[in-house]
């Protein structure tokens, strides 16, 4: 590595659009301001290019409301369920980063967005569409 050029391995959310498509009530519990319903229907613009709503984001974003957060009852036991193996791939997808072994990376990223769904079912299932 040099003096100046630094390598990183990262990873990102190719298409951010996605990821409310992919996870309404997710996104809906992390991003209330952003304007959609549990059932993923957008009331408003999607958020400025500069702010960054991947999924590794909406994991943060979560881990963010669950412990500072104010949540309904129903929804803090959703994603105290939930949320630990989200948590626990995260993690374990940092540390394969930063050993830079992509190959375990790789797998990692179907990991998280499998805990992720998991974790949308128990969400819609205690806040249904409304």
């Amino acid at each position: 590595m040099g003096k100046i050029l630094f390598i990183r391995v990262s990873a990102i959310t190719y298409r951010e659009e996605d990821v409310p498509k992919t996870w309404p009530a997710l996104y809906a519990l992390a991003y209330p301001d952003e304007g959609f319903t549990i059932a993923g229907k957008n009331k408003r613009s999607q958020p400025a290019p500069t702010q960054n709503r991947g999924v590794l984001e909406l994991a943060a974003r979560l881990e963010d409301l669950f412990q500072f957060g104010e949540l309904e009852e129903t929804q803090r036991k959703a994603l105290d369920t939930g949320l630990p193996p989200v948590r626990t791939a995260v993690a374990a997808l940092e540390a394969a980063l930063a050993e830079r072994n992509a190959q375990t990376a790789f797998q990692l990223t179907d990991t998280i967005e499998e805990a992720l769904s998991l974790l949308e079912k128990t969400v819609q299932e205690v806040a249904p569409a409304r």
